[in-house]
Formats: C-alpha cells, structure tokens, sequence
C-alpha cells in the first residue's frame, strides 16, 4: 500500500477490516455481499487480538477487544509518498492477514 500525502501534515485515523461494515465489529464473521461490480460471500470469523501498522518510520502495535470494530492509531504524517504495511494478529501472536482499509485524516 502507498500512501500519498499533499498536505504537510495527515493523521492515520483508523484500521478496519473492512469498510461500510461498522455494525459488525473486526472479529465476527462478515455477511456476504453482492454488488454492481462484484460479489464476496459470507467472511469469516477472525481470532483478531492486535493490530499493527508500519508507516514513515514508525512501527505501532495496538489490542483489538471483542467489541472493537476498528483499531485506532494517530501518528503525524509528513508530506510525499510513504509505503504503509498492516497486519492483524490472533492472541499466539501469529499473522491473520492485514488491513484492508485504512482512513487518514488530512490537519
């Protein structure tokens, strides 16, 4: 993933499994999908414990309850491109996949 910032500063908001799916939260199963361009069925559930995210030099961990339906970090971003790389993490510290939406809010 890069990330392109034009503006001096950006604030990493949030990490979501993924998007529009607010009501469910980053370990429940993911109801399936149909639209206009394509489908997804039913997701699984996810064992999610940790979240992590590297970007700019930084490398930040965070815990992911049962009821959290994001991982939240808020680091500053400087200006140009970055690479940024997520990663979720069950409880024995093994790789689940990594993030399929991350928001940066623009300052």
């Amino acid at each position: 993933m890069i990330a392109n910032l034009e503006e001096n500063v950006g604030r990493l908001e949030e990490m979501l499994r993924a998007t529009g799916l607010r009501d469910n939260t980053m370990r429940a199963g993911l109801p399936p999908h149909k639209g206009e361009v394509g489908s997804y069925p039913e997701g699984a559930v996810l064992p999610i414990a940790k979240a992590r995210l590297r970007t700019a030099g930084t490398d930040r961990e965070t815990p992911v309850g049962p009821d959290d339906r994001e991982a939240v970090f808020t680091l500053t971003l400087g200006e140009g491109r970055t690479k940024m790389q997520t990663w979720f993490y069950d409880s024995a510290n093994q790789e689940i996949s990594g993030a399929y939406y991350v928001y940066v809010e623009r300052h």
